[in-house]
């Protein structure tokens, strides 16, 4: 059964339908065994690019927070290493301090004592002299009056004479 005759062409029915049979067998057996498996393994793909996405943001997030977390912490750091300065600054201020009181303590100590030391040698030439005034005036009194003096009259003589120089003292 020729549809067209015409030399070059010819048509045959049971032909374009046998093709037509295999043309659709060969795309059931395509889309069963080639077309459904790559589809799956496309969507397979695409799951996993997906997960992958998803996990790149999970971890960029987590990044961020750490970046985050890690800045706060070099702030807190630089804060307690201010803080950590600024007292070692006060404890230096306070040492010092100590230190400045403690030596002017010692030197008035130092002035203290060697006022007492002062008013001791000062007491000891004042008796020292009063020794030798009172020897001066019992050897004076001997010669002017050629004659013995007990003791209770240089004890009379040095109370007056001692009485009579602290006026002199006090006047000047």
């Amino acid at each position: 059964m020729d549809v067209f005759m015409d030399g070059l062409i010819s048509l045959n029915v049971w032909t374009l339908i046998f093709t037509w049979v295999n043309l659709i067998i060969l795309f059931l057996v395509l889309k069963r065994f080639l077309y459904k498996p790559v589809k799956k393994m496309l969507q397979k793909r695409e799951d996993e690019v997906k997960k992958e996405y998803e996990e790149a943001a999970v971890l960029k997030n987590e990044g961020e927070q750490l970046k985050t977390e890690y800045e706060q912490s070099l702030l807190q750091a630089k804060d307690q290493a201010g803080e950590i300065i600024s007292n070692a600054v006060k404890k230096a201020a306070i040492y010092t301090d100590e230190t400045e009181k403690q030596a002017k303590q010692k030197a008035a100590d130092i002035i203290k004592k060697a006022e007492q030391e002062m008013e001791s040698e000062r007491n000891t030439a004042a008796n020292q002299m009063k020794d030798e005034i009172t020897n001066l005036s019992v050897l004076m009194a001997k010669k002017m009056l050629k004659r013995e003096i007990t003791d209770e009259d240089q004890s009379r003589f040095i109370d007056e004479f001692i009485e009579d120089a602290g006026e002199l003292n006090w006047q000047e």
